[in-house]
């Protein structure tokens, strides 16, 4: 007797196909899609308004040839001789390339006003980074740059002859008012070497023409490597 399957009811077999037809129709129309990605921020997103902190010499504080830990990231530098005009010409640098990368900077006379109100405002031994933060509270700054001086030798001798070469150390840090956040940092520690002995060199080399740099060369030339690194506002 030839047996009569019951009209509109689905066999195990049968549902177990449409499953797979149906899995294969949502994986063939997923192919052509990509999940999207959330769009990520630079970290000056919201950052217009910049202090700019007068660099310190950190060897006037704690002497030369001391081992000295940052006030704000902890990293341990050796102090040696500073000159007198460095801290602020790294200043003005670093004033001048944030103001190329189109932010507002506040510093100068603005600067020494906000921490005559953050010292006023906060307690008497407060260390650099609630007084760094206290400075750009008063100057309704979105972050500020904390800078230190740690070592700024100059060469003895000429650009072709040195009996010792120029030797810079220096911090920098980005600080974020609103959260206290760091959020950049750059550490330059290094002394001028013969090519031959540091390859990797070779680009600082050439653009200083095979020279001895002087120690305001040295750090300009780290300052500014540093700084190609600043996130864009």
């Amino acid at each position: 007797m030839k047996t009569i399957g019951i009209r509109g009811k689905t066999t195990p077999k049968r549902l177990g196909g449409a499953v797979l037809f149906a899995a294969a129709i949502l994986l063939f129309s997923g192919c052509g899609q990509k999940a999207a990605k959330p769009v990520e921020q630079p970290a000056t997103a919201g950052i217009s308004t910049i202090m700019v902190m007068a660099f310190e010499d950190m060897a006037a504080i704690f002497g030369q040839n001391a081992q000295v830990r940052s006030p704000i990231s902890g990293t341990l530098f050796f102090t040696g001789p500073v000159q007198e005009d460095a801290p602020p010409l790294m200043t003005a640098w670093v004033e001048t390339a944030l103001e190329e990368k189109g932010f507002k900077v506040l510093s100068g006379a603005v600067a020494e006003e906000a921490r005559a109100h953050a010292l006023a405002d906060g307690d008497a031994g407060m260390d650099e980074f609630a007084l760094a933060l206290g400075m750009g509270r008063a100057a309704e700054a979105d972050a500020v740059v904390v800078g230190h001086v740690f070592r700024f030798k100059d060469r003895v001798g000429n650009p072709y002859s040195v009996e010792s070469p120029a030797s810079v150390a220096f911090g920098i840090h980005l600080i974020r008012v609103a959260d206290g956040r760091v959020i950049w940092s750059a550490r330059f520690d290094e002394a001028q070497k013969p090519l031959a002995e540091n390859l990797l060199k070779i680009g600082d080399f050439v653009k200083h023409k095979g020279t001895w740099v002087t120690a305001t060369q040295l750090a300009r030339t780290g300052l500014m490597q540093k700084l190609a690194t600043f996130p864009a506002p």
